[in-house]
């Protein structure tokens, strides 16, 4: 044995932030895009996405390669039947372009329901939308749009 720790790659990343109150042609307005990169269903109830605001998922599953997209605004929970589908939940923080929650730079968290730290984003205005996300580790996210 050699000793050392195998660093495993956490399930659901961050892959995207969207801090713009903008009309774009995906999803307008501010939004955190995640995805579940194990290969199997990943139960995230409970998980909780920490900026400046804290959103609690109520209960969710997501299979493997799907997305959960958080608005910041209010409307109703939906799931996108795309593959991999697509799970809109919305924090209800405002509607349309008052939302704004997330600063022009900062960091995203994502927690289980425990507190155990799943993933982490660290964003420079205006995020996804031109700027710079990159993770924890200091790796560059290939926002999707």
């Amino acid at each position: 044995m050699s000793g050392s720790k195998k660093t495993e790659k956490p399930e659901l990343q961050s892959t995207g932030v969207y801090p713009d109150e903008i009309e774009r042609e995906f999803i307008s307005y501010e939004y955190i895009l995640m995805e579940n990169e194990s290969e199997h269903s990943l139960d995230v109830s409970g998980y909780v996405i920490e900026s400046d605001q804290t959103y609690r998922i109520e209960e969710l599953v997501l299979e493997p390669g799907a997305r959960l997209v958080l608005l910041s605004r209010s409307g109703d929970d939906t799931t996108l039947q795309s593959r991999p589908p697509a799970s809109l939940r919305y924090a209800g923080f405002g509607f349309e372009e008052d939302t704004s929650v997330l600063a022009e730079n900062g960091t995203i968290r994502i927690r289980k329901a425990q507190g155990t730290l799943v993933a982490a984003a660290s964003y420079e205005s205006p995020g996804c939308d031109g700027g710079t996300v990159s993770t924890e580790s200091g790796t560059e996210i290939g926002c999707l749009h």
